[in-house]
């Protein structure tokens, strides 16, 4: 093979290869859309252990982070007061992800309650599939306050 065909032959090699990097990672970029606002009502929840109504799920975009907000009705007869860890599963991108709230509900029957928490970096959400509720510890709100240990 002369010389100057080879040479021909490798930069045809290395244009070709540079065009699938560029096309690759611009179809990358194209499909991961930035993180926008949203909100959900009618979303599967299972709560085994809390009577509870979804009100709303959402989130608002801001720059670097994701701020979660999850709004529930205790539907409790006694009231809601539990400690929970709250699993929100979801689409994002077309993958499958999942987020965790934690917190403390202490609302009476037909009160709302709310978690949420900041998610970095932000999350481009297309739709919240499902949430459970984990209750991981109760309490009455007359029962003695255990003494802090400092």
């Amino acid at each position: 093979m002369p010389k100057q065909l080879r040479w021909l032959v490798i930069a045809a090699a290395v244009i070709v290869v540079a065009a699938l990097v560029v096309l690759f990672r611009g179809c990358r970029w194209q499909s991961a859309r930035p993180a926008e606002d949203f909100s959900a009502q009618d979303v599967l929840v299972e709560s085994p252990d809390l009577a509870v109504r979804l009100i709303s799920v959402g989130g608002t975009a801001h720059t670097g982070y994701t701020d979660w907000a999850c709004l529930l009705e205790c539907r409790e007869r006694g009231g809601c007061r539990a400690g929970v860890r709250m699993k929100i599963e979801y689409l994002s991108n077309g993958e499958a992800e999942v987020l965790f709230l934690s917190g403390v509900f202490n609302a009476e029957k037909g009160e709302e309650m709310r978690l949420s928490r900041p998610q970095r970096p932000a999350t481009a959400v297309d739709e919240v599939e499902k949430i459970t509720i984990e209750v991981v510890s109760t309490y009455r709100p007359d029962a003695p306050r255990p003494t802090p240990i400092i």
